[in-house]
């Protein structure tokens, strides 16, 4: 993962109900979107968590901006017109690469021309597979936290993966829990604006999801260490007990059998409700 600084001031503190990241120009002349520890702690919960789930995604082939470390300089700060704490940036940011042209997924879906770019490579239905797989509690249908890449066919890009693993519940020693249906983009009846119910009846479209869905999986085992090893240590400085802790939890068998059962069910429930 790429290193870069900042070189203007913040241009902007974005409203949520959640971290309130910024965005800023980096040296590399990208915007990105930038998230922030709060925490004094040397293990920053939510930037690994962004990581993570960013590294993931590309193991997964969905679509995900690109990330860097972004140092925030001092003088950039801009405290007297934000809400911000020079404090908060002592340490590097998790920055997300920021696209003007990204429109948010629910005020987009509508005809079949504008939905062929969500269909693309069932990207709604993985993405609803891969947030029941990491424990992402924080993409449903009142926060879809999902974006259309206007400028490239209207493909679906996800972010915001700071609340994985059941909002980080894992690190106090639980094991991953599973979703609720109310927790899952699958409730939401876009379900069936983007598919016809006849795909999900078919044998061969759910035995090659089945497939993928597993392979996926895999491709995350495989490159795992990599990716613990690229993780920046200003974020997490034991980085074997998370490695054994995340494992532990994502890539034992049960765990994968049962997430893609649930996926079954989620589906089989929003297909009776609309």
């Amino acid at each position: 993962m790429i290193r870069v600084y900042s070189i203007t001031n913040i241009l902007r503190q974005f409203t949520t109900n959640g971290s309130q990241p910024v965005l800023v120009m980096a040296n590399n002349h990208q915007d990105y979107v930038c998230k922030y520890p709060r925490s004094a702690a040397n293990f920053s919960k939510p930037l690994v968590n962004e990581y993570l789930g960013s590294c993931f995604l590309k193991q997964w082939n969905i679509n995900t901006p690109d990330i860097a470390v972004v140092q925030v300089k001092p003088e950039h700060i801009n405290e007297e017109i934000f809400n911000l704490q020079p404090a908060w940036f002592k340490r590097p940011c998790f920055g997300s690469q920021y696209n003007r042209y990204f429109q948010e997924f629910d005020k987009f879906v509508g005809s079949s021309s504008q939905n062929k770019g969500i269909k693309a490579n069932n990207n709604f239905l993985r993405t609803a597979l891969f947030d029941i797989w990491v424990g992402n509690d924080d993409r449903n249908i009142g926060n879809f936290n999902l974006m259309i890449d206007t400028t490239n066919f209207n493909n679906l890009v996800s972010i915001d993966h700071g609340d994985i693993f059941n909002t980080s519940s894992i690190y106090g020693g639980r094991e991953l829990y599973l979703l609720s249906f109310e927790d899952s983009i699958l409730s939401s009846p876009l379900l069936t604006k983007i598919y016809t119910k006849k795909t999900f009846y078919s044998k061969v479209f759910r035995t090659n999801l089945e497939k993928e869905y597993y392979l996926c999986i895999d491709r995350c085992e495989r490159n795992f260490a990599e990716i613990i090893k690229d993780l920046p240590s200003e974020w997490c400085d034991d980085k074997p007990n998370l490695s054994s802790i995340v494992s532990a939890n994502l890539f034992n068998d049960e765990w994968k059998k049962n997430c893609w059962k649930l996926f079954l069910e989620f589906i089989h429930t929003n297909l009776k409700t609309t």
